[in-house]
């Protein structure tokens, strides 16, 4: 038993670093693309150089958030906004989908439907 709770563990945590690392990688790859225009948008590679260091803070807070679950002792409980987890998660799927849906041979992209009654 504890070692199929071990494996979902460790899958859990995998998928929650990789997400940021996953938006962060996209990101530089759209900020060299941008630099190689001639001239480079340098407003847009400033945008994608923030949503970089977004990505990274969002990964280390979960680095965090896990060392903490791990760690011994008492537990502590904390609000979560959650309209900010559903934000984020869209954003995350919109940047890893864009590309995507196309390498998978799918003909149109990802549809994302915000809002009741979807």
């Amino acid at each position: 038993m504890r070692v199929a709770v071990l494996g979902e563990l460790s899958g859990a945590i995998a998928h929650e670093i990789n997400q940021p690392l996953t938006a962060i990688l996209s990101n530089a790859q759209a900020a060299l693309h941008l630099l190689a225009e001639k001239p480079p948008d340098l407003a847009e590679v400033r945008g994608t150089l923030e949503d970089i260091v977004h990505e990274d803070h969002r990964a280390s807070e979960v680095i965090q958030r896990l060392r903490n679950l791990l760690r011994k002792g008492e537990r502590k409980s904390e609000l979560v906004d959650v309209n900010n987890v559903v934000n984020s998660t869209i954003a995350l799927r919109t940047i890893t989908d864009y590309r995507a849906p196309r390498e998978r041979g799918a003909t149109r992209p990802l549809t994302i439907y915000i809002g009741s009654g979807c």
